[in-house]
């Protein structure tokens, strides 16, 4: 991939005058390029940045930061006179980013962090003493906690990065099943005998008060929902199983979360990329376990499988980050406890769910302990190196509704019955309660063999090879449902 920038001229030209490719992820590099040639100089001069990257999804960002235009300027004037907060808060939950608030209420102590975690940067060239504080707002704009100026107050090296945790406020009385807490967090330079003294970011000085001090505030809202997510809704990269090198079989991934107390799962919620190669009909199965059986055991005697979808395809969102929910309407009640969802594959291939890379387990860098594959027989924890959250969730208690533009597909075993199966060719299928207006059937690589818009009492198989098929039926309003069904001799 490759980031280049263009210049347009008085001839409404673009002209390419600085480019470099992409390499692994590398601290911020300084770049002046001068406006000196006179064909630019002119009242309807434009730059613009072009980004040549793979069409793979999305796993080559650039971050641009600092982009200034001054007059009187030269090659040695680098100097970036700022404090900047240079990170997203982190939640004010221990172990998710988003969780139900009767689940966080049901085991308070345990689910509250104790601290939040702030980052920021002194880029001046000299030692700056900083104080941060953070006032916390209820959805109504009445303030609900606060810390003062004089909490915490830090040394900050030049040109270096560090951060400070900041006490947590208590958000147990909160009213309504989804509050949400407004977090301002602001910083400050301290100066001898005063409590606060404002920031002077002075490069250039016409950017004050426009552009450097905006970023010595930042806002977070710590929201509560009907899912627990331990992704924050943004995907950075994407997630799968690539074993080509194993002999063929079935792989899975499976994702831990906890109830605090008995509830319901509605269903799943996923957010898939979009990249080169499409596996949007690819069939796989989505599972919920009540356990696993996982490592150090072998095998997977313990596992414990509550329930089993299977998945004729998936769809792309045309929003930005945009979950499709995967809805069951069996009602599904959990006890308290660990539980896990995730997916069975029987062929190699990366479905590339999206992956939050700025996640991580108790604001540490490891591991992230809730995600196990099983690849031969065994669960295994993954890599140290794979930090992040998956962004797939649970959906939990209330009916859930329907949160992107892609339809819900809704999930019964038992929605329409398929006989005999196995069957060696023709098989009658009794759509009950449904009206069907179209049925189709899928082979295990996604491939439609079959569609009738018509005839929807029996389907002939004779035709096709020995396995296992999926039939689909679509009613009136675009629901789906599917059966797997045995194709022998």
């Amino acid at each position: 991939d490759t980031l280049i920038l263009e210049f347009k001229d008085t001839f409404k030209k673009w002209s390419r005058v600085w480019a470099v490719t992409g390499t692994k992820s590398k601290p911020f590099k300084q770049i002046l390029q001068g406006i000196i040639d006179g064909k630019y100089l002119g009242p309807d001069f434009q730059f613009r940045f072009v980004n040549y990257t793979k069409n793979t999804g999305n796993l080559n960002q650039w971050h641009l930061d600092y982009i200034r235009i001054n007059r009187a300027r030269n090659r040695y004037d680098t100097i970036v006179e700022d404090l900047a907060i240079n990170k997203v808060p982190g939640s004010a939950l221990q172990n998710y980013n988003v969780m139900p608030y009767d689940h966080l209420l049901a085991d308070y102590n345990n689910e509250r962090a104790p601290q939040i975690k702030l980052a920021y940067r002194n880029n001046f060239n000299t030692t700056k003493n900083v104080t941060l504080k953070y006032d916390a707002y209820n959805r109504y704009g009445n303030k609900i906690g606060s810390t003062s100026y004089n909490t915490i107050n830090n040394n900050v090296l030049p040109n270096s990065d560090t951060f400070e945790n900041l006490p947590n406020i208590r958000f147990d009385t909160l009213s309504g099943k989804k509050p949400i807490i407004r977090f301002v967090y602001k910083m400050s330079e301290k100066d001898p005998g005063l409590v606060e003294n404002p920031i002077i970011d002075k490069t250039p000085s016409d950017y004050y008060n426009s552009v450097l001090d905006t970023n010595n505030t930042i806002t977070y809202t710590q929201r509560f929902d009907s899912y627990f997510a331990y992704d924050d809704g943004s995907a950075e990269g994407g997630f799968g199983l690539d074993y080509a090198s194993l002999p063929p079989g079935p792989g899975y991934i499976a994702y831990k979360f906890r109830m605090n107390k008995a509830d319901t799962l509605r269903g799943i919620s996923i957010f898939f990329n979009q990249s080169v190669a499409d596996v949007s009909t690819v069939p796989f199965d989505l599972i919920l376990w009540k356990d696993i059986t996982a490592p150090p055991s072998t095998g997977m005697g313990s596992d414990k499988i509550i329930y089993r979808i299977p998945v004729y395809n998936i769809k792309y969102t045309d929003t930005i980050n945009g979950f499709q929910n995967f809805v069951f309407d069996t009602t599904i009640v959990l006890p308290q406890g660990n539980f896990y969802i995730g997916w069975q594959q029987n062929t190699n291939y990366i479905l590339n769910v999206g992956f939050d890379n700025n996640y991580r387990y108790n604001g540490n860098n490891v591991r992230n302990p809730n995600i196990y594959y099983n690849l031969v027989g065994d669960w295994q924890a993954i890599s140290p190196n794979i930090q992040g959250a998956i962004m797939m969730r649970p959906l939990i208690g209330e009916v859930v509704k329907d949160l992107t533009s892609v339809k819900q597909t809704i999930f019964n075993a038992k929605s329409f019955s398929i006989y005999p199966n196995p069957s060696e060719g023709s098989i009658n299928i009794d759509a009950g309660q449904i009206n069907p207006v179209n049925v189709e059937v899928f082979d295990v690589f996604g491939r439609k063999i079959y569609n009738s818009k018509d005839k929807f009492e029996s389907i002939d198989l004779s035709g096709f090879s020995n396995g296992n098929y999926i039939i689909k039926l679509t009613d009136i309003l675009g629901v789906s449902y599917i059966q797997k069904c045995i194709k022998t001799d």
